[in-house]
């Protein structure tokens, strides 16, 4: 659950690609912009130390640095985006246009508090970032 919460916060989580915490983060594709962080299979401390690196190289470039962020961020895990996929998968449990007014609408409100939240949070970032003293 915390690389959830990471996510959610602009944390960029460095994962072993195991269980749940694979199944939740992408790796980052430099070339499509996509990904939510970085992943290393291998049970080493080499494998986790390339990611790491890999991560802090990264991290020099702001603009791939956001994208990274704001691709976790803009993931959605809540109970919300499971009940429509739920519906989506079991068509006779809901008339089909309650399951539509259902999606709509929270869809709908999602978009408004996503925005609002990643417009704060990267003010959040920038000042942080302006700290760090390297």
């Amino acid at each position: 659950m915390n690389q959830i919460y990471s996510l959610r916060y602009g944390t960029v989580p460095i994962v072993r690609a195991t269980g749940g915490l694979d199944d939740t983060i992408e790796a980052f594709d430099i070339e499509h912009g996509t990904g939510t962080g970085f992943k290393f299979a291998e049970y080493t401390g080499a494998a986790m130390v390339r990611s790491v690196r890999q991560a802090l190289h990264l991290f020099m470039d702001e603009r791939i640095w956001r994208r990274i962020q704001l691709n976790g961020m803009a993931k959605d895990f809540s109970w919300k985006g499971s009940a429509v996929e739920y519906v989506k998968v079991t068509p006779r449990r809901a008339p089909y246009g309650a399951c539509r007014l259902y999606q709509s609408r929270f869809q709908w409100r999602r978009r408004q508090e996503t925005k609002s939240l990643l417009q704060h949070l990267i003010k959040l970032i920038d000042k942080r970032r302006r700290r760090l003293p390297w």
